[in-house]
């Protein structure tokens, strides 16, 4: 009969193994297999966008959806003359609902910083806001860079801290839903290359976020400079440094941020993006407002379109962590 001595040692460095799991691989979707975990979703636009979402039917054969076996493109109509009505585009959701863990976006091409575009990578829960929305790419209109944004609930009592270690820099501390028109606790990525044309020009790169119970973090890596791990498949998020934006809450992040349903979303003069019309687009394209523009002007959103090369799923934890 073994001692107790023995039973403890033992005990011990199996519980140590299991916090210390690495990473793994739990789904993997790619252009070849995208949907099989991701579904075109035409149900109503919601923002005060001027879209249509249509079907999967309809956004294959108009080219709206193109599929191969490196990626998948998902884009909105830029060939109708006069879309008086809204342009149609696509919205592409996850068939499943997320909990805490490692997710790599890895994106070719995104359809942002063009006046009157609004695409957004996010995930949201069942109930909104009550369990949370995390905005992972996410701008409007000519802006150049990256914007990571949480929302909670209306009187979840949900802030960011200030002064923790990123590189990206604060825009805002208050998640909830209910205050501040509703702006969410946001963090800036400073860097020309994490959206729109310097995005594209440098042909994208990997979007990272770790999702645990004591914290959000996202890691922005241009093509160029994506860490060896990922391309391995064993990615090691300690390794990586101080991540792009550190969202270390006052709350409880697993009771603020559940279920979550991934969406990439491709929409037109939202209200966000109403708002800022004037400052940003007006002069530019001449026309007093989006709609006008994004009507007349479909030519100009020919580059409005997300290449996804892959989304990973990872379940787990950092073995490098702990």
């Amino acid at each position: 009969m073994p001692s107790k001595a023995s039973f403890y040692a033992f005990a011990a460095s199996v519980f140590f193994h299991s916090a210390s799991a690495a990473y793994s691989i739990s789904e993997s979707y790619t252009g070849s297999n995208f949907f099989d975990g991701f579904q075109i979703d035409n149900s109503p636009e919601l923002n005060g966008g001027f879209v249509h979402y249509v079907d999967y039917n309809t956004a294959t054969s108009s080219g709206l959806v193109q599929q191969d076996g490196d990626s998948v493109r998902l884009a909105l109509d830029s060939t109708t003359p006069n879309a008086s009505g809204g342009r149609n585009s696509v919205r592409a959701t996850s068939k499943k609902r997320y909990n805490e863990g490692l997710y790599l976006f890895d994106v070719q091409h995104n359809p942002g910083g063009i006046c009157g575009s609004f695409p957004s990578l996010w995930t949201v829960g069942p109930s909104w806001p009550a369990d949370g929305e995390i905005d992972i790419i996410e701008q409007i209109n000519l802006y150049s860079t990256n914007q990571y944004t949480l929302h909670t609930g209306k009187n979840a009592g949900c802030y960011n801290s200030d002064g923790l270690p990123q590189s990206g820099h604060n825009i805002g501390l208050n998640c909830n839903q209910g205050l501040d028109n509703g702006f969410g606790c946001a963090i800036g990525d400073d860097r020309q290359s994490s959206f729109g044309a310097g995005f594209n020009a440098n042909g994208g790169g990997v979007q990272a976020m770790e999702w645990t119970a004591n914290y959000i973090h996202f890691w922005f890596f241009p093509r160029n400079e994506i860490p060896s791990d990922i391309s391995s498949g064993a990615p090691k998020p300690r390794t990586w440094g101080a991540p792009t934006a550190d969202f270390g809450l006052n709350c409880s992040i697993s009771s603020n941020f559940h279920d979550q349903q991934i969406i990439f979303m491709l929409d037109l003069c939202g209200d966000w993006v109403k708002n800022d019309w004037a400052s940003s687009c007006q002069a530019k394209t001449g026309y007093g407002s989006c709609t006008e523009y994004a009507a007349a002007k479909g030519g100009d959103f020919k580059d409005a379109y997300w290449e996804i090369n892959s989304v990973k799923i990872y379940t787990g934890y950092d073995e490098t962590c702990c």
